[in-house]
Order: C-alpha cells, then sequence, then structure tokens
C-alpha cells in the first residue's frame, strides 16, 4: 500500500461492492496471482479489465456489474473472500433522485430514469455513472440536454419500443443492472468509509496504535466506542455521527487518509 490512499471513488455514485480477499496458494502462485490481479506489462489484470480499484492490501472496489467477474476470479486463485455492498456518495444520488421525480411528474412520456453503468454500453468508456430515459414518445433532444445540466451527469435516452431491436442489446443489460432514480426504496443510513496508512509509524508506534484502534485488556479501542467497523487491514466503516471521532484519530497518529459517504445496499 502506497504511503498515501488513492482517492476512493471521486464522484461515481453507482453501486459498488467492497471485497476483501486472502489467497491460500504458494509463493510461486502467489507472484501469478498479482500479475493476473494487477497485470503486467501491456496485458491487463482483473482490476483493470472490470474498473475495479484497489484499496489497500487485499482491498478491492467493485462495481456492481462487474462482481461476478471479479468473484469468480478470487475463487479461481483459491482465496478466501469476504464482501459487503456498498452505494456510494448517498447525498448527490439523493439531490438527482428529487430532480428525476420532478421531470416525471410532469412528463407522463417518461416511464423510468435509470442510473447505468457507462462501461457497460462501450468498452471504449471507463467505469462512470449515465443517466438513461426510457420514454414512450420521442424525446426531444433539448429536454435530455436540460436534464443533464440539472443532474451534472451524461444523459442519453431511448424509447422503450426501441430496445427490441438487436443494437440494444448492450443497454438492456446495463438497464437491468441499473438502479431507477424514481422507484420507492428502503431509507440507508448513511455511514463513512475510511482508507488509511499507518506506513509511517515506527515498529513501536504502531503496536500503541493498534492497541488504542482495538483496545487492550478492559481498556476499549476507538473502534468498539465508535462502534466502528474493522473491515480489513487500513479499512475502517463508521456511522456518519461517529467519523469526525475516527478522523481526529487518524489525524491524530499523523495517518495519511481517504474517506467517502457510503451506504450498506442490496
Amino acid at each position: 500500500m502506497s504511503s498515501k490512499p488513492k482517492l476512493v471513488v471521486g464522484n461515481s455514485i453507482c453501486k459498488y461492492v467492497l471485497v476483501k480477499y486472502s489467497p491460500k496458494i504458494s509463493s510461486s502462485e502467489l507472484v501469478k496471482f498479482h500479475y493476473a490481479l494487477n497485470g503486467r506489462g501491456k496485458q491487463k489484470g482483473i482490476l483493470e479489465k472490470t474498473h475495479s480499484l484497489k484499496l489497500a492490501n487485499s482491498v478491492i472496489l467493485v462495481p456492481k456489474a462487474y462482481y461476478e467477474q471479479v468473484e469468480a476470479f478470487l475463487y479461481f486463485w483459491k482465496c478466501n473472500v469476504s464482501k459487503k455492498s456498498i452505494a456510494v456518495n448517498l447525498s448527490r444520488e439523493d439531490r438527482i433522485k428529487a430532480i428525476s421525480r420532478q421531470l416525471v411528474a410532469k412528463r407522463r412520456d417518461i416511464s423510468d430514469i435509470i442510473l447505468i453503468d457507462s462501461s457497460l454500453i462501450s468498452q471504449s468508456r471507463e467505469s462512470a455513472p449515465v443517466v438513461c430515459l426510457l420514454t414512450h414518445s420521442k424525446t426531444p433532444q433539448r429536454l435530455a440536454e436540460n436534464f443533464q445540466e440539472q443532474v451534472g451527469l451524461p444523459v442519453i435516452y431511448v424509447q422503450a419500443d426501441q430496445l427490441f431491436s438487436s443494437k440494444y442489446t448492450k443497454l438492456i443489460d446495463a438497464l437491468k443492472q441499473g438502479t431507477s432514480l424514481i422507484a420507492k426504496e428502503k431509507k440507508v443510513t448513511p455511514k463513512t468509509l475510511f482508507v488509511y496508512s499507518t506506513k509511517q509509524l515506527t515498529g513501536s508506534a504502531k503496536v500503541q496504535f493498534h492497541y488504542e484502534l482495538k483496545g487492550r485488556g478492559k481498556q476499549k479501542g476507538i473502534l468498539e466506542v465508535t462502534h466502528s467497523e474493522f473491515f480489513a487491514k487500513s479499512v475502517i466503516i463508521t456511522s456518519s455521527r461517529s467519523s469526525a471521532k475516527i478522523r481526529s484519530f487518524l489525524t491524530k497518529w499523523k495517518c495519511q487518509f481517504e474517506e467517502m459517504e457510503v451506504a450498506e445496499s442490496v
């Protein structure tokens, strides 16, 4: 892990799967595993192929649409796997949902507005959120352009009866894995995911850090005090109300860290 974790997912608002893995293979096979995971030379690894991001050692963030592909890869390499489905950037998604519902209330010819992963409709695209308007009539280009300005995301549109055409096969698959922006969903509790590094700490300091993190004897650690989840080494998930305490703890130990708003998803 680098001394400073990479920016987690920027402005993405799609669904993801947080994955922790542990390969149970020999040292020589482990080298091959890392080549297959990260790539080597011009050969792409599974992370790049599936638009996944390595957050920390043995922890990756996978777009939900690509999870089955990553899971098959990890099981092929005899990895123990644990996962958690999450949604990210909830406040931004809530704003876009509100705008979407306002549009549908005014335009009865729009049957649904779906958030999809751009990489599913074009291999040349990076994984990023795109909004698709499903209509029962020909949607004016101006309407799509205005909606795009409001939501701040690329917008495409298609008439529902045109989806039966073979040229829309990829779009249909993307829509099946997408998220409706007008459907009612269960209210979720926002949390904060922290990715941090202890590379700057000396050996003895790391021991003290972990005592304060997880506790020792009858002394409670910050995880128990804040009811936070230690998902994996260098990855903590906590409630939004406890995020300030975790942030203060990591700052006290001069840990470089990144954070993002998340919620458990289905």
